[in-house]
């Protein structure tokens, strides 16, 4: 292909890039009619397209299709159903070169909102940072004709992390469909079109330029059956100062816009836009909503070349809009002077501002003179006439009549009217006066109302910390009744020792009893004999002795009532002493504790919630191993609950396990929660936590790490550096506690794509000890995992691999063979291993992983899935390396596990 040829293609792929899905097959295929060669090029490389390493086109070139296409596989379009934090998808809508637009349901709303997310593999830097200048402008943007901002955030990390905002979807057609479809009147298409410019108007006031005005940008909802525009995508917007981002320039030479809404100095690619730039798109935009065609629509702009585009966009005039319909006489003047201000090739010509747009058109549908033409005194006289026409039809009448004196009537009649002109003007200037102070006054009223709502604010969040500060009043109270409550359990349980000694006494007292009570009747005995003997036993003798034979048995009686409660008192407390050696042994088995043993604990106990919430913490832990994240973030949350019961919100022990509850969050894509957790932790911390606390370091850390999950990069890796020297400075550079802090702002550089930073930190955690504890043997297998990531990133398979093999060994080491984790680090080291033609090795390694994550995580979890995707590509790759169909049947069946259409 020659030089000129393949700078057309390179042009032309551009230009077909940036424009959204919808558009692109007509000007596609109007390319391949016009240039044949270079479209069918062009086609052949738009269907290879993927991530841009700098130079997109080149990048497509020089890698060829087959890599690319196999690249695409991680950026399918989201299925219907697919779930992104609170949002589910419903159906794709529309995209462009660098983002989707999908339609999604927002979970607890009847709202359905327009999704935008950057596609898989184009988030570089430079798009990125374009990205986050959109959403920081929607979100500054509040007005009624713009699309609002509702949510922000990433994608779960199993669709690659990617950033995304969620608007408001606007169900309508655009501007000049609606119109037509309506058959709307010219007056009509003139308001809605002035509710748009309001829009813009807005949009100007917070220094934001669209920049990409057209009917497609401007859509029309039904609100309680009234048109109501909406201006959307401000995706190619400029801000006119740094607020949002550094959007203000345009890299030289580079053209942004739509060919047929573009102006002059954007044709010019000088990237000097500014508010005259929006006005020039809306009047493209009011030419077609007037004529139903465009300026340029003779010159078929999207099927000539680009070059020839531009030139015709700063050199040709368009014809006036009452020249383009067949009964023009409704356009001409006021219309046709408005347009052609709007479309003046220089910027000093056309209106500087929307504003003075909205003032003419308003002007013309009331009747009074615009300003977009310097009109001869023939023109004010019949705007004269229009409005005052009573008057001038007496004075005609008058001059008939007066035929006599018509010449000097006519002098005194154009006086006059010049007169009622100069005062008609006079009272537009102070009509447009009182209008601008009623605004100003309605500014002030909105001014106040604002601060009302502020002070009402304020009051509520007085009213929040005063409850806040009763809450804490209940808690203290509750406390105390616990602290009562404990020392009644005691109590108890001395009344049981006492008890059983009792019994211990009260068995003696009945031996004894006992004894007595058999030389008694001995003696009674004896005494029978003495009667049966002795008649002359007097009767008070037989008195004496049934006397004391009945004390003996109410003795007897007594003796074993005390022998009855002191045994029963033996078992109560047997039975409780049984049940606390059960609960330590659950404890330490790590099971669910029983409840009934945990009610009997939490009654007798002063120690019930602490161990209940020992119990739930360590069932949280197990339950991460086994990477259930819900079950581990809902155990951890009753631990939380059971440790400030027990202990209080602000007790060392409580920040500990809220920090665990964070970091579950964190793992779990949750960074909303997790940064209202790191919120709590930071308040309690700073009034309960002396500063040279470590666990005050471990929150800030958990704070840089809530950062880079929500993808403020810059900010996080500000808080980390400092995180680092300062742990340093505390312990050295190779204690544990400082990797760790080292291995998380790896993560931060490997985000911002400093490859070379990552790289170093990573390997600094490798120089921790091989005897280093379990938690430092654990913080090597995760740096040489994510040093091995890191490598095979840069494109450097073969160090990747031996990377890969010494994070295998470790994570055996650390894990288990048999360990979900160290399956998925063997699974990409397969990866890596297939990717350099090693497939035997790889499929074994592949085949294994799989089956640990099904029989440890299910066969349905994602990451199972995950998998089962590798082992179907390795599959298709080697029998596409061998040229033979030898293994189909394993693909087939990989297909079968994944519901892959054959």
């Amino acid at each position: 292909m020659d030089p000129d040829t393949h700078a057309r293609a390179r042009e032309h792929f551009i230009r077909l890039l940036e424009m959204a899905d919808a558009d692109r097959p007509a000007a596609l295929d109007a390319l391949i009619s016009a240039e044949p060669e270079v479209g069918r090029y062009v086609a052949e490389l738009l269907g290879a397209q993927a991530a841009d390493s700098g130079d997109l086109f080149e990048d497509v070139v020089k890698q060829g299709f087959k890599e690319k296409i196999r690249d695409m596989a991680a950026s399918l379009d989201l299925p219907e159903g697919e779930r992104i934090n609170s949002l589910t998808i419903v159906r794709r809508l529309d995209g462009g070169g660098f983002g989707d637009v999908y339609l999604a349901h927002q979970d607890g709303t009847d709202r359905t909102v327009a999704l935008k997310i950057i596609k898989a593999g184009m988030d570089t830097a430079q798009v990125l940072k374009r990205f986050e200048a959109e959403r920081r402008m929607l979100a500054a943007l509040e007005h009624p004709n713009i699309a609002r901002l509702y949510d922000a955030g990433h994608t779960p990390q199993q669709l690659g992390s990617r950033p995304y905002f969620a608007m408001e979807y606007v169900d309508g057609p655009r501007i000049t469909q609606y119109c037509d479809d309506e058959h709307s009147p010219l007056r009509k298409r003139i308001e809605v079109f002035i509710d748009a410019c309001k829009a813009v108007q807005h949009a100007h006031s917070k220094l934001i330029i669209h920049r990409d005005l057209k009917p497609s940008n401007i859509l029309v909802a039904s609100e309680d059956g009234k048109p109501v525009p909406k201006v959307i995508d401000f995706g190619i917007a400029k801000a006119l100062d740094d607020r949002y981002a550094d959007t203000r320039h345009t890299l030289e030479g580079q053209v942004i816009g739509t060919l047929d809404y573009m102006s002059p100095e954007q044709a010019d690619g000088s990237g000097d836009a500014d508010v005259r730039t929006d006005v020039y798109a809306l009047g493209v935009v009011l030419y077609e909503l007037l004529t139903g065609t465009l300026p340029f629509d003779t010159h078929n702009l999207g099927e000539m070349s680009t070059t020839h585009a531009y030139r015709i966009i700063r050199e040709v005039e368009p014809k006036r809009p009452s020249t383009r319909i067949p009964d023009g006489r409704a356009l001409k003047e006021d219309l046709d002077w408005i347009t052609q201000k709007c479309l003046a090739k220089e910027p000093d010509r056309r209106y500087q501002s929307v504003g003075e747009l909205i003032e003419d058109l308003q002007n013309h549908l009331i009747g009074r003179p615009v300003r977009a033409n310097a009109p001869p005194a023939t023109y004010r006289m019949r705007k004269y006439v229009k409005r005052n026409w009573l008057l001038v039809s007496s004075v005609s009448a008058a001059i008939v009549v007066a035929v006599a004196a018509m010449s000097v009537y006519v002098v005194l009649l154009t006086r006059e009217a010049n007169t009622r002109v100069e005062r008609d003007e006079y009272q537009s200037k102070v009509l447009l006066l009182e209008e601008t102070n009623t605004r100003l006054e309605a500014s002030e009223a909105r001014t106040h109302e604002v601060n009302g709502e502020l002070q009402a604010r304020n009051a509520q969040l007085a009213r929040t910390q005063s409850e806040l500060e009763s809450k804490n009043a209940e808690l203290e109270e509750q406390s105390g009744r616990l602290q009562d409550a404990v020392d009644e359990a005691r109590r108890l349980a001395d009344e049981a020792t006492r008890l059983a000694e009792e019994e211990r006494k009260a068995r003696g007292v009945a031996e004894e009893i006992g004894k007595r009570l058999a030389d008694t009747n001995a003696d009674l005995k004896q005494a029978r004999v003495d009667l049966a003997n002795s008649l002359e036993q007097t009767k008070a003798e037989r008195d004496r002795a049934q006397e004391a034979e009945a004390i003996a048995k109410e003795n007897e009686r007594r003796a074993d009532d005390e022998a009855k409660r002191a045994e029963s008192a033996a078992q109560n407390f047997q039975t409780l002493y049984d049940q606390l050696e059960r609960s330590v042994r659950v404890l330490t088995q790590g099971d669910r504790i029983p409840t009934d043993v945990l009610a009997q604990i939490t009654d007798a106990l002063d120690s019930a919630k602490l161990l209940q919430a020992q119990i739930l913490e360590r069932l949280s832990q197990r339950a991460s191993a086994d990477a259930d994240l819900r079950e581990a973030v809902a155990l951890q949350r009753q631990a939380v609950s059971a440790f400030t019961e027990a202990l209080g919100s602000d007790h060392r022990n409580t920040l500990r396990s809220r920090l665990a509850l964070t970091d579950l969050f964190q793992r779990d894509q949750n960074p909303a929660e997790a940064a209202h957790q790191i919120d709590l932790l930071t308040m309690t911390a700073a009034r309960s936590l002396d500063p040279a606390d470590p666990l005050v370091t471990d929150i800030e850390l958990a704070r840089a790490t809530g950062l880079l999950y929500r993808g403020q990069l810059d900010d996080a890796l500000t808080r980390m550096d400092s995180i680092v020297a300062e742990l340093e400075s505390t312990h050295g550079t190779h204690d544990l506690r400082t990797l760790k802090a080292v291995r998380r702002r790896a993560m931060v550089h490997a985000a911002m794509e400093n490859f070379s930073d990552a790289d170093a930190d990573y390997r600094r955690v490798l120089t921790l000890s091989n005897s280093a504890s379990d938690e430092g043997l654990e913080e090597i297998a995760i740096a040489a995992n994510n040093l091995a990531v890191l490598v095979r990133q840069s494109g450097r398979d073969d160090a990747a691999e031996a990377l890969f093999t010494r994070a295998l060994g470790r994570a055996n080491v650390v894990w288990g063979e048999t360990n979900w984790r160290t399956a998925m680090v063997q699974a990409q080291h397969a990866s890596v291993l297939a990717a350099l033609g090693r497939f035997e090795t790889a499929e074994r390694k592949l085949l294994d992983a799989y089956d640990v994550l099904a029989s440890t995580l299910g066969r349905q979890h994602r990451e199972t899935l995950a998998i089962a995707r590798e082992l179907l590509f390795t599959y298709e790759a080697w029998d596409e390396s061998m040229g033979t169909n030898r293994h189909a049947g394993d693909v087939r069946k990989w297909q079968r596990v994944l519901n892959v259409p054959r």
